[in-house]
């Protein structure tokens, strides 16, 4: 995650407004945790403390198999 923060922090990216879709399964949607812990959430966080004006959807399904992950993209 903070190779993508890196990335994503240079002056290019801070200048216009990206989307990024985390799509995945029960460690992606947060399953057992606060909304804010998952970790769509936390890279969003992080990437607007660098002053990148993103927003992260967290698409994450619990207990999802790649199959079903396919099918929704």
């Amino acid at each position: 995650m903070a190779a993508v923060v890196a990335l994503l922090a240079t002056s290019a990216a801070r200048a216009a407004s990206i989307t990024i879709v985390a799509v995945g399964a029960s460690n992606t949607s947060g399953f057992y945790v606060a909304t804010e812990q998952a970790y769509p959430a936390q890279l969003e966080a992080m990437l607007r403390a660098k002053g990148v004006n993103a927003r992260v959807i967290n698409a994450g399904r619990p207990f999802d198999v790649t199959a079903g992950m396919l099918a929704r993209i």
